[in-house]
């Protein structure tokens, strides 16, 4: 009998800090981002209680390469084998380097009329 092995994704909010304003968005009314060291122990908990191949961490809530030690966790992350992607607003040179280290990235696209969707994301280009 084949057995299905099933994977927990897990949500992580590492930061609420974004370099848009969203109109629609709930980060712009909550601030915070998690300590390196806070992170990696809630993921290192998981790892230990699911394995490595069973989860997957999505990075999201807020534009997270904008966090301090952001990269950190994600070189550490992926060092322990956990695949790892991230939802991102596209905007940001800075994810070159992090591409290293993640398996999927999801790019937010909300309009298909490029003047709406930048204006309810309060960005002006």
């Amino acid at each position: 009998m084949d057995v299905a092995i099933m994977v927990i994704k897990i949500g992580f909010g590492f930061t609420r800090m974004c370099n848009f304003r969203c109109e629609f968005c709930y980060s712009k009314r909550v601030s915070g981002t998690w300590s390196k060291e806070e992170a990696l122990q809630v993921i290192r908990d998981a790892v230990d209680n699911y394995g490595n191949e069973g989860i997957d961490i999505n990075w999201g809530t807020g534009e997270n390469i904008l966090a301090p030690g952001f990269l950190d966790v994600l070189r550490e992350v992926h060092k322990m084998g956990v695949p790892q992607d991230v939802t991102t607003n596209g905007s940001l040179i800075l994810w070159k380097e992090a591409f290293n280290y993640l398996d999927e990235v999801d790019v937010s696209i909300d309009y298909p009329d490029p003047e709406l969707h930048n204006k309810s994301r309060g960005h002006p280009k």
